[in-house]
């Protein structure tokens, strides 16, 4: 298959940094105001500024080897440059000559002239750009790396399997399945399934697929904090998250809300600090976009700036405290007690809350 060109806009990388090793033996190629692009965006807030100074030190590392402008050899076999030609590439009259999309539509036009026979696309996310490039006859393509799959075909951590009642009586005897005995099943590990029999529906049994063979779940008799899962995804739930760090080092909860992601995540967090001593403490933050934007104009200390926005968290810290409290004193926890004990956990240093911008 022939080799082609592809020529990258700058909401490409400032959507995915990682972009430019992502076409094969391919050529990639970027205009040169698309560095002046990120130069300015490098100091935007979020995740669009993170992505801008990201792609300058991919960039930057690039360069080391060696010029960017004659081209540099990429891991897949392909080659990455900056173009500076094709300034003088007609456009369409009445199109603003100052505007970037319309220099590196500029570019995509003198490259596809220059290398004829051998196809140059435009890669973008932004449609205009798109059609603009189709009245000027130039190939162009969304970027769909990062695009998100379609919800049923998304990995969702757990499934329903259907066995025969020999397989589901194995498992009970040995606990454990092997799971290339079911027919295509291809897990992935720590991937959660309840064993179903397929002649009594009614008969079933949870497994974690720990790399080998599916096996019982390990805690499912704990009860972090003095809370008991309530139905089968908590119960996967709280395997997850009572996993060790080597076991599990990233636990991503998806679920809408009042599913108890927060409340459970807390509770088993305070088992292990307070109870099990397996960490120091708690660290809770938020996405870029609510704790980074504007952070530094809010007055007081960079705590009292974040706990606003830490109300979800601190009503399930009340929850869990007021019903630890009340067992305990076989009556309802007084509103005081409950916020005096909840500030202490922030005041020692149990928890703790930062923006990601500090971390």
């Amino acid at each position: 298959m022939a080799k082609k060109t592809y020529l990258l806009d700058t909401n490409v990388l400032i959507t995915s940094p990682y972009a430019l090793f992502a076409f094969d033996d391919n050529d990639v190629v970027i205009a040169d105001i698309t560095l002046e692009e990120l130069d300015n965006l490098k100091t935007a807030q979020g995740e669009t500024g993170y992505n801008a100074r990201e792609t300058n030190r991919i960039l930057n590392e690039l360069q080391t080897r060696s010029s960017i402008a004659a081209g540099i050899g990429l891991p897949g076999g392909g080659s990455f440059r900056v173009e500076t030609n094709f300034i003088h590439e007609q456009l369409p009259p009445g199109w603003d000559e100052r505007r970037p999309d319309h220099r590196i539509l500029r570019v995509a036009k003198g490259l596809s002239a220059q290398e004829a026979g051998r196809p140059v696309i435009l890669v973008t996310n932004d449609v205009s750009l798109r059609l603009k490039a189709d009245i000027c006859g130039v190939l162009a393509e969304d970027y769909n790396a990062e695009k998100m799959v379609d919800v049923a075909q998304q990995y969702r951590g757990r499934r329903t399997l259907d066995v025969e009642t020999d397989y589901l009586d194995e498992f009970y005897s040995s606990g454990r399945l092997d799971p290339d005995k079911i027919s295509g099943l291809e897990p992935v590990i720590n991937e959660f399934f309840m064993l179903r029999s397929a002649n009594d529906i009614k008969r079933t049994a949870l497994g974690r697929f720990d790399g080998h063979a599916i096996v019982p779940l390990r805690y499912v008799k704990e009860k972090p904090y003095g809370v008991i899962p309530r139905n089968v995804g908590q119960q996967f739930l709280q395997e997850s998250l009572m996993a060790s760090a080597d076991e599990a080092p990233l636990v991503i909860l998806k679920g809408p809300a009042g599913t108890a992601k927060t409340f459970y995540t807390l509770a088993v967090g305070l088992e292990k600090v307070l109870r099990a001593d397996e960490y120091r403490k708690i660290l809770i933050t938020r996405a870029n976009v609510k704790f980074d934007d504007d952070i530094g104009f809010l007055k007081g200390t960079e705590e009292e700036k974040i706990m606003p926005l830490l109300r979800p968290s601190i009503d399930n810290l009340e929850l869990l405290i007021g019903a630890r409290n009340s067992k305990k004193k076989g009556e309802f926890a007084q509103e005081r007690d409950i916020d005096i004990e909840v500030r202490s956990l922030f005041e020692d240093g149990i928890i703790t809350a930062q923006a990601l911008a500090y971390l």
